[in-house]
């Protein structure tokens, strides 16, 4: 829980008194963004979740959970753009409305929304593992197939200060663009 606590902490201490902060992205680009964390899950909510799916939820997204069911990060209200983590609730829903429709062969399920995608979870990556091992996030966009859900590399800790290091932008894309591509395609 160390790098968990560390990354929102750090985060927190650069946010002002009306929870906003400015940020750079790539090329220069400056926002002020908006952070808003919501209450603590109780435990009994998390048994719950886990109850209903059959899922055994990662011990660092639990963790998050018990400090925040759900938050916006680095939001930008003039683009609505940002990183929404859901609630347990809202994370229930979307996975019987993906169920219903039988998105997905394997047990993957929608913690948030970024980047015009959703992260999700493989439930079947997730192992008791006290030594928080195991890459079980992926990205995926809406309307894609299973196949184009895009493994991150990465459990929930490492891929929350990652992704506020890189104040909300795709990191995980960045080494697709070269200096060989990269002027091509702007």
């Amino acid at each position: 829980m160390e790098l968990l606590n560390k990354t929102l902490n750090g985060l927190k201490k650069r946010l002002q008194k009306d929870n906003t902060l400015y940020i750079q992205h790539t090329e220069g680009l400056i926002y002020e963004v908006t952070c808003n964390f919501k209450e603590p899950a109780a435990e009994k909510a998390i048994k719950l979740f886990e109850n209903q799916t059959g899922f055994t939820l990662p011990q660092d997204y639990k963790e998050f959970l018990m400090l925040h069911n759900g938050a916006n990060l680095l939001y930008t209200p003039r683009y609505g753009d940002g990183i929404e983590l859901f609630s347990l609730e809202y994370t229930l829903e979307v996975y019987e409305s993906w169920k219903h429709y039988e998105m997905f062969e394997r047990n993957l399920f929608a913690i948030g929304t970024c980047r015009d995608g959703y992260l999700l979870i493989d439930a079947d990556l997730c192992k008791p593992n006290p030594n928080r091992e195991g890459n079980y996030m992926y990205w995926y966009t809406e309307g894609g197939s299973e196949e184009d859900a895009k493994p991150l590399y990465t459990n929930f800790e490492l891929w929350l200060d990652r992704i506020i290091a890189a104040q909300g932008d795709d990191y995980w894309n960045w080494s697709i663009f070269s200096a060989d591509n990269y002027y091509k395609y702007k």
